[in-house]
């Protein structure tokens, strides 16, 4: 999948006779910067794998009650930890192939609205449970109570 200035372009141009140029160019740069941003995020969070299985490898390593030396840490201090470390680490490679897989197949994974409007779409039998700010009512009686005291006093 290529993503580029060219691409971007030619997204705009076939948007642009539907409406106008300016708002073609703000909505697919919008998602143009999005997409790059979750691209930039994901190679951060493949680097953050690699770099939890690198330590995880390394001390797996070291016999266990090896102490550590000048900021180079040493083996796990028993067995039992050694065996919970181990599973980390398959779950760490796990999750690295998946993210490889599809960094390779050009896979971002973007939230419109943020991490609060997934949260409230993934759970919307509780919807009635949360509290009612932001909705549309009480944004209405907010801009209704703005009104009524920007009016300026009329004089007699």
């Amino acid at each position: 999948m290529e993503h580029s200035g060219d691409t971007w372009a030619a997204r705009k141009r076939e948007l642009t006779p539907l409406s106008s140029s300016r708002w073609a160019g703000a909505i697919t740069k919008a998602s143009h910067d999005q997409w790059a941003l979750a691209r930039r995020c994901q190679l951060a969070y493949i680097q953050n794998l690699e770099a939890g299985i690198r330590t995880l490898t390394h001390r797996l390593s070291l016999p266990i009650g090896q102490k550590g030396s000048r900021g180079v840490p040493g083996g796990y201090r028993s067995r039992r930890e050694w065996h919970a470390k181990s599973r980390r680490l398959r779950v760490l490679e796990d999750r690295l192939a998946v993210e490889r897989a599809g960094r390779e197949a050009g896979l971002v994974h973007v939230v419109r609205g943020g991490k609060r409007l997934a949260r409230t779409r993934h759970h919307l039998e509780n919807v009635s449970s949360l509290p009612r700010t932001g909705t549309l009512a009480k944004a209405r009686d907010t801009t209704q109570t703005t009104r009524t005291r920007s009016r300026s006093p009329r004089r007699a």
